[in-house]
This record gives C-alpha cells, sequence and structure tokens, in this order.
C-alpha cells in the first residue's frame, strides 16, 4: 500500500519500525485510515471470546479451550449475527478466540485468519498486562486516565492497521469478523474514530462513546456499520441472552 500524505501526518516508509520507547512508527496516515474503512468497509463485527476455564499449572494462556457455558455463549452470538455472510474473519491466536469463531459462524466455510496484533501480550511486564492487573475488566475510560493508557491507544492503531493490511483494497463494502478480548476490542474502536471525522469527515462520536464507556461481557460483540455518502457511523452493542 502507497502511504498517502497528511497534514497531521507525514509520509511513513512502508517498513514498520519502533521508536526508542518501543512504540510502533504508524506506515498509515489518518486519510490512508479513513479511505480503506469508508470505501472497503460496510460492517465491521468486533466479538469477545467465550467463556474458558482458569489457568492451571504449567498451562498457557493460549491454550485455553471454551468451557460448555462458552460454547453455549458462542452459539448465541452465532444467532446474532447469523444473517451476516462475512467476506474476512480474522482472529487472535489464542484457542478459546479462534473456537468462538468457528462455533458462532457454524455452517460456513470461512477460513479463519490468525491476526497476532489481535491478541493479548504474554508477558505480565507488559504494559497493557500492568493495566490489566490493576483495572481488569474496567471500561477503557478508566484504562485511559492510567498513567499507562496510551500504550492502549497505540494498541489500537497497530492493530487497525493490520487488519486494513489485510484487506482486498479493490472490494468495496466488505463485512468483516474480527475476535479478540475484551478491552482490546474498544482500543481498536477507538483507533477507527479519528481518522474518519477528521479526515473521512464522518461524524464518529458515537464510535468514542461506545469505545469509552461499554465493557464487553463473554461473547458480546460491537457492531459498526459505515454507510458510503454517510456522516455518521451506525453502532450498536450486541448482547446475549
Amino acid at each position: 500500500m502507497l502511504p498517502v500524505s497528511s497534514s497531521r501526518h507525514p509520509v511513513q516508509t512502508t517498513t514498520t519500525t519502533r521508536k526508542p520507547d518501543g512504540l510502533p512508527i504508524f506506515i498509515m496516515t489518518d486519510s490512508k485510515i479513513a479511505a480503506l474503512l469508508r470505501v472497503s468497509t460496510s460492517t465491521i463485527v468486533l466479538a469477545r471470546h467465550g467463556k474458558a476455564p482458569k489457568l492451571f499449572d504449567e498451562q498457557r494462556d493460549g491454550e485455553r479451550m471454551l468451557n460448555d457455558k462458552g460454547i453455549d455463549q458462542a452459539k448465541q452470538l452465532g444467532q446474532r449475527i447469523g444473517t451476516t455472510n462475512f467476506d474476512v474473519v480474522l482472529s487472535s491466536p489464542l484457542k478459546r478466540v479462534e473456537d468462538t469463531l468457528s462455533i458462532a459462524t457454524g455452517g460456513r466455510q470461512y477460513v479463519i485468519n490468525s491476526v497476532p496484533e489481535l491478541t493479548i501480550p504474554d508477558n505480565s511486564e507488559h504494559p497493557i498486562m500492568i493495566m490489566f492487573n490493576a483495572l481488569s475488566y474496567s471500561p477503557m475510560c478508566k484504562y485511559i486516565e492510567h498513567p499507562l493508557g496510551e500504550q492502549l491507544k497505540h494498541y489500537g492503531r497497530t492493530a487497525l492497521e493490520t487488519i486494513l493490511a489485510r484487506l482486498n483494497t479493490e472490494k468495496v463494502g466488505q463485512k468483516i469478523l474480527i475476535g479478540g478480548h475484551a478491552v482490546l476490542l474498544n482500543a481498536l474502536v477507538w483507533a477507527m474514530a479519528d481518522p474518519l471525522e477528521l479526515e473521512g469527515g464522518m461524524n464518529a462520536s458515537q464510535l468514542r462513546i461506545m469505545a469509552l464507556e461499554t465493557s464487553l461481557g463473554e461473547c458480546e460483540a460491537f457492531e459498526i456499520t459505515l454507510r458510503l455518502g454517510s456522516d455518521t457511523a451506525l453502532c450498536r452493542h450486541i448482547k446475549l441472552d
């Protein structure tokens, strides 16, 4: 993808690099992000995984599978999104997330693409894990107030760029299903708001409010609809019974 110039961000190279503080130097401008979102996508569903048992000794977090309740939750999620035929399915590589999407899209032969940028850090010293250990499943607004809150915003931006880079940019109006984790999905929604509003001419205030104030329960989801020619992003919180 060729970078697009912007008054807010300089043109970057196509090689991902990192600053001394470990934060990524982004290769997409807001103009590019807004254009890809508004032209290439029409519906984005961001779903949290279902319930999994707690870790036991020597088990890695990524190995946890859905328990019976989680399987039932994934089936309920499938009922909520069952009328949507997705063009792209992207998932955190953790098994409980991939299994959630596989069950929720049962009967459809989707290829579930693993995206490492959608997973939770496997390092207790990582800033996001430090915040999570302190704030748990608090709304994103609490994370933003934390001294390390900017790290969560950077996570959202990095994940969004990775997702957009995987789209077929020649196809208009794609429907995308994304599987991930709690507040990290909120950060992804947050990352969409500024580019859409500043460069895309869209009122994205609903996205900001949803990202900041809504805590996703197990197998709950955000559904975002972007309509070509519209100045508003439509969004809703998909809940289970």
